[in-house]
């Protein structure tokens, strides 16, 4: 039962119950917002996920050394899974990068509209 509740309550806990949960909300929709070329918005919005990741990584694992963290991400991308569960968890701030390219739509759908009945 153990292994079902993990595996169901997973893209939960990517998606919601994360380490600088803010953050990667506020980031998301800010590059989806304002940037306007998708794929630069997309790869900044992941970089910056990687980032706030890597960050939430390193301070809760506290390595001594840089060799000592070098050898903590040698370990850790051995097993495939691990590597899954972890890309997944890079990239779940994604998804509020569309939130914010669909306020974008929304944005301009209404100036456009605010725009035709004032003129």
């Amino acid at each position: 039962m153990h292994d079902i509740l993990f595996w169901v309550l997973l893209p939960y806990d990517a998606l919601i119950f994360l380490p600088y949960f803010w953050v990667k909300v506020a980031l998301g929709i800010v590059a989806g917002l304002f940037i306007p070329h998708r794929i630069i918005g997309l790869a900044a919005c992941a970089l910056g996920n990687l980032a706030a990741f890597a960050y939430a990584a390193f301070v809760s694992w506290h390595p001594g050394s840089m060799a000592s963290l070098t050898k903590m991400l040698d370990n850790l991308w051995s097993d495939q899974l691990q590597a899954l569960m972890i890309l997944m968890f890079i990239f779940a701030g994604v998804v509020w990068w569309f939130v914010g390219r669909i306020m974008r739509w929304a944005f301009y759908k209404i100036r456009g509209r605010t725009r035709a009945s004032a003129s």
